[in-house]
């Protein structure tokens, strides 16, 4: 297991790595109801595509990404990133993945929102975090963290023969400072 990072009382981020690879997480990537808000749900992940992903993502400089280990068994049970960074203009995008159903709807997800929001502030020195979801638990999740909504991209998403609009939220430094 990697050294953890950043933690609170029920999650711990570690530096995501090729030592978090396992057929469980595989089988996340590949699960339709975990990835039924993801565009990912539409290409089958390989195991060889997974270790590539594993073994470059600490190459990228405007990525940070983390595993998220539930502190009270030290379970991987999904991800988060920090991605598509403009040093520039200190904005990033925020992805995040909670692939353990046994995880879900247990503040996993907004524990870890809240840890890496207050990296990117507090440490990056961002101004801006955003995120584009349609997801009803993800959007409960960021306002839970105090991202205000922005705006839609309307039907941007398609799944099962339908559109759905996609949702855009952010949080600034300012909002997370008061």
């Amino acid at each position: 297991m990697e050294s953890i990072f950043l933690e609170s009382d029920i999650v711990a981020l570690s530096s995501l790595s090729l030592s978090d690879y396992s057929e469980t997480y595989l089988n996340w990537l590949n699960d339709e109801e975990v990835n039924k808000y993801s565009y990912r749900r539409y290409f089958p992940t390989t195991s060889a595509s997974l270790e590539i992903f594993l073994k470059d993502i600490s190459k990228r400089e405007d990525e940070v990404h983390f595993s998220i280990k539930r502190k009270s068994d030290k379970l991987h049970i999904g991800n988060i990133c920090l991605k598509s960074i403009h040093w520039q203009a200190r904005c990033a995008e925020l992805g995040i993945l909670i692939g353990d159903k046994s995880a879900w709807g247990n503040g996993y997800g907004t524990s870890a929102v809240k840890l890496i929001v207050e990296y990117g502030f507090l440490r990056l020195n961002l101004n801006r975090i955003e995120i584009g979801t349609f997801n009803p638990s993800a959007k409960r999740m960021f306002e839970k963290n105090n991202f205000q909504h922005e705006g839609l991209s309307r039907q941007k998403i398609y799944i099962d023969g339908k559109y759905y609009d996609d949702i855009k939220m952010a949080i600034l430094a300012e909002d997370f400072f008061k």
